[in-house]
């Protein structure tokens, strides 16, 4: 079952996006320039803090086709969403957990800059070859409430993901 923006809380928050590139993926992503990337899951952390918070804001992710405003938006037009993981807080957290996503092992800085234009870190895009599972985005993101936090979306891992077409 597809994510639809109804499913996400209107509250302000922090989200992670997983994406999945079936090939290869050359773009131009803003003043980045030139990117390629390769096949596999991409992990993006972001903030909702704005007029209608989380829902509004992955909202836009969700949809394909929109004016590229961001960075991400650039990469979500390549690529298929395989999940997405959000709390729900009026702390900000995404430095936090972008922080804890460097130091997973499973996962390495995909594109320097990017998504990192107003962050002290260097970069909010992470690569892994394999889907990581969600309770272990949960665990690693927000140990202090993995029994706490109710689950999310993600397709199952053994489902084809579709770039070219809807999610």
């Amino acid at each position: 079952m597809a994510l639809r923006p109804t499913d996400i809380p209107p509250e302000h928050g922090t989200y992670l996006l997983t994406l999945y590139a079936s090939g290869p993926v050359s773009l131009t992503v803003g003043k980045l320039g030139r990117v390629r990337l390769s096949p596999g899951f991409y992990y993006y952390t972001g903030s909702a803090f704005g007029s209608g918070g989380l829902r509004a804001r992955l909202g836009r992710h969700l949809r394909r086709s929109k004016a590229q405003r961001w960075h991400i938006d650039y990469l979500r037009g390549k690529t298929a969403l395989a999940g997405a993981y959000w709390l729900v807080d009026d702390a900000r957290l995404e430095d936090l957990w972008v922080g804890r996503l460097a130091t997973c092992e499973h996962l390495k800085e995909a594109v320097t800059g990017f998504g990192a234009s107003d962050s002290r870190r260097s970069s909010h895009l992470f690569y892994g070859p394999e889907l990581i599972s969600l309770p272990t985005l949960r665990a690693l993101l927000s140990p202090e409430l993995a029994g706490d936090v109710s689950p999310r979306f993600q397709k199952p891992q053994d489902q084809t993901y579709h770039a070219s077409g809807a999610d």
